[in-house]
């Protein structure tokens, strides 16, 4: 049955969440792969939660965390049983050699405009997806899903020429030097210009203009220099910080959802 299709989803944050929660709903048994220290703005609505929490529930949809330190038929007995109970497993690993031992014949990479491009050698799995304009077609994967303006969750089967810059984007403020950052605000608080967020080291990290605190890492980790810190939203995007899944996040898991069918569907004699 293709419900069963093995599916790997790289990444728990925004557009891995989204993605697993709309395959989820179709019938699908999404696994999710995430590394075992993530930096997440969105923990609060985000399945990355579950690395530091064990299990993380977003919309009404359980993801459980799988130690993986070594792979063994153990692991895949857990995998399956968390499947069968309908829930999401959530594999930690920082090594993307587990991939070829987990034999995903779907792999969707979703993490997102805030890391460096995940190298993986697309070719050697039967499908893989690529969210972003930054990918290309025959390049980076088989297929992309647009994650920009009008094309958001188109998926895109042919190389294209479009603008991989997102307009109209919550401001992120970035770490000046690597350390332990401490946050004395929380999430849905409104920050005038230059008011303080928190601290990393010594140093007072101050919002560079006024709105509402939409991301927000976890307090108290080691901070990389230039890693996102938190997220700043004007007053109009006040939304964005609900703990539901953003609908510009939903429009493109339904891209995701559409490749992975069109995929299933090429395989069928029927669709030849």
């Amino acid at each position: 049955m293709p419900w069963n299709t093995k599916i790997l989803l790289i990444g728990a944050g925004d557009k891995g969440t989204a993605s697993a929660v709309r395959l989820f709903r179709s019938g699908f048994r999404p696994i999710l792969l995430e590394r075992t220290h993530p930096t997440d703005l969105h923990y609060n609505r985000n399945f990355t939660d579950a690395v530091y929490r064990g299990e993380k529930e977003v919309e009404s949809i359980l993801s459980v965390q799988i130690s993986c330190n070594q792979f063994n038929h153990k692991i895949e007995q857990d995998i399956k049983k968390y499947q069968d109970n309908r829930q999401i497993p959530l594999l930690c690993h920082d090594d993307l050699d587990i991939i070829s031992k987990i034999n995903p014949e779907i792999i969707v990479d979703c993490t997102g405009m805030h890391t460096s491009p995940l190298q993986l050698n697309w070719e050697e799995f039967p499908c893989v997806i690529r969210i972003g304009t930054r990918y290309n077609v025959g390049v980076d994967g088989h297929m992309i899903i647009a994650n920009c303006g009008e094309h958001m969750g188109q998926v895109l089967r042919k190389p294209h020429n479009i603008d991989s810059r997102i307009k109209d984007k919550p401001e992120i403020v970035h770490a000046p030097i690597e350390g332990i950052f401490i946050s004395i605000k929380t999430l849905g608080e409104y920050l005038d210009e230059r008011e303080i967020i928190g601290t990393l080291n010594d140093i007072n990290i101050m919002a560079p203009s006024a709105g509402y605190l939409t991301g927000l890492l976890h307090s108290g980790h080691f901070i990389a220099c230039r890693q996102p810190l938190c997220e700043i939203s004007p007053a109009y995007r006040k939304s964005e910080m609900k703990m539901s899944i953003p609908v510009e996040n939903y429009a493109i898991a339904g891209g995701v959802l559409e490749a992975i069918l069109s995929f299933l569907a090429s395989r069928h004699e029927k669709f030849n």
